[in-house]
């Protein structure tokens, strides 16, 4: 990779910096120490997945995962101007497969159990797991050097006037949530699917999607504003935007937190990391994270307590969800709630079960050469352009399709693109599937960085960050989020044609600016 200029992409009335290279020693040595780390992780795995035939690693490695998974993950909040698409995938590998196996591994080392992490699956399978996540996190890390795009957060000054045209336009937004709320497009958990039909609302799909990304906007915007009540107002449509996001998920909420942390760093990083205000900031969110955590779960079970009493069928309305949880909580003994959301917590983070099952079972057979890829593929196209597609014998969920080929139980799994590289790809797709993921990617956002307005280049940005996050789910989410991706790139395409405000193209060698 070469450090060699950064660029200035000339919107109109807008500046944009793109973090492409640079002539700055700071962003040099931030670049070279993603390389040095990504180099440690990638060989750490490689001797790892070696050794496991004759080293009990098991413990160790899982202790090392999660530490480099929780260093990778600060230094992401901190310097999201240094970062990539492939550095938040790396991330997410290493918080969904390290941290959370590590969580799960202090749980039970408490009550003297590891033995039980490993009573289905050979301990060995379990070390070669982690060794794969943790030699493709650090591929990924040094691929990343290699790309001079890619970059997620992209610096751009907003005049007054833009300020106030994004304002209207996150208004705008959050009444077409509430519509789709309102419909039931998007209900308790994510987007729900209507009753008697597996059919899922495309609108639906992409409000969903542009959720987190429309409050990063929102947040960005309101550093840059002058105006002290519209710069008011845009924080609290974002932290309206985040609540929102609660009702979707316990992941998406987290993630979507991290996210809007991220943006105000990007937006306005502090000078020192380690102040009272921090401290208290962190305490705050360490708080409403388990807080919402708690009452998430609450949500949880009173839908399926509702479910089983009052209808039998059908979803759950969020009046009667919420009337449940609070008589759920109300009639619990002290500590119930808590001690459940404990145990959940416990067994929840080890997903890495799944992916060491499969990647035990793909040892002996030939992969599956691409059929979870086209299934999830024809699972993601709209039913208007592929009617047939419910008919289609690889329509289903990866489990459907991969567990009996590969003699497991069809059962609820973690999926991720790791099992999906595993099934596809045998071991070599747990480097190759999600290398060939961030190079699709960084396209795009290669082409947001010199074809899409100035909000539509915010909004794409996020919108892969929030992608790659999403590491524990079906390879449908990537093809999904790669054509609401698209649809933004268009719709901003359209909004400067029909407003005859073309973007220059030409690239101006300037150094680099620090965040």
């Amino acid at each position: 990779m070469s450090f060699g200029q950064s660029s200035y992409v000339h919107f109109p009335k807008t500046k944009v910096l793109i973090n492409t290279t640079t002539g700055s020693q700071d962003h040099k040595y931030l670049q070279l120490s993603i390389l040095l780390f990504g180099a440690f992780e990638f060989f750490l795995g490689l001797v790892s997945y070696m050794a496991a035939d004759y080293v009990d690693l098991f413990i160790p490695l899982i202790f090392v995962a999660g530490g480099l998974g929780a260093l990778a993950l600060i230094f992401c909040v901190w310097q999201p101007a240094s970062i990539k698409v492939y550095d938040i995938l790396a991330v997410a590998l290493m918080l969904a497969y390290g941290v959370g196996s590590l969580n799960t591994l202090v749980s039970f080392m408490a009550e003297n159990a590891t033995s039980e992490l490993s009573y289905f699956i050979p301990q060995i399978w379990l070390v070669r797991a982690v060794a794969s996540c943790v030699a493709s996190a650090g591929l990924l890390h040094m691929a990343g050097r290699a790309d001079s795009q890619g970059y997620i957060f992209k610096h751009f000054e907003l005049t007054e006037s833009q300020v106030k045209k994004i304002l209207i336009f996150c208004m705008l937004f959050g009444v077409l949530f509430l519509i789709q709320v309102a419909k039931g497009s998007i209900g308790f958990m994510g987007i729900q699917n209507a009753e008697d039909t597996v059919q899922i609302s495309a609108v639906a799909s992409l409000v969903s999607g542009l959720l987190t990304p429309v409050s990063s906007l929102a947040i960005y915007a309101a550093f840059q504003a002058e105006n002290i009540k519209r710069k008011r107002f845009l924080l609290l449509i974002a932290a309206t935007f985040l609540l929102f996001q609660f009702f979707l998920g316990r992941r998406v909420f987290i993630f979507s937190s991290f996210i809007l942390v991220m943006t105000i760093v990007f937006a306005n990083r502090p000078k020192k990391f380690i102040t009272l205000k921090n401290i208290l900031m962190l305490c705050i969110l360490v708080f409403a994270l388990q807080t919402a955590t708690t009452a998430f779960l609450t949500l949880r079970l009173a839908g399926y307590s509702h479910f089983v009493k009052h209808t039998g069928k059908g979803s759950v309305a969020l009046k009667d969800r919420l009337q449940a949880a609070y008589q759920l909580y109300m009639e619990s003994e002290n500590g119930e709630i808590a001690e459940s959301v404990k145990e959940n917590l416990k067994t929840r983070t080890f997903v890495i079960d799944y992916f060491a099952s499969l990647s035990e079972k793909a040892s002996y057979k030939e992969p599956m050469l691409g059929q979870d890829f086209f299934r999830a593929l024809i699972v993601a196209t709209p039913s208007i352009i592929y009617p047939g597609k419910y008919a289609n014998k690889l329509y289903g969920q990866e489990e459907g399709l991969a567990n009996p080929y590969y003699g497991l139980p069809v059962d609820d799994n973690a999926n991720s693109i790791l099992t999906a590289g595993v099934i596809d790809f045998g071991l070599l797709g747990v480097f190759v599937l999600p290398l060939a993921t961030c190079i699709v990617f960084s396209l795009i956002l290669r082409a947001r960085n010199y074809g899409a307005a100035a909000m539509g280049a915010a909004l794409v940005g996020i919108m892969t960050c929030q992608t790659m996050l999403s590491v524990e789910a079906d390879y449908v989410g990537y093809i999904t989020s790669l054509r609401d991706i698209t649809i933004v790139l268009i719709l901003t395409a359209v909004y400067l044609l029909l407003t005859k405000k073309l973007p220059n193209h030409k690239i101006q060698n300037l150094k680099y600016k620090d965040n």
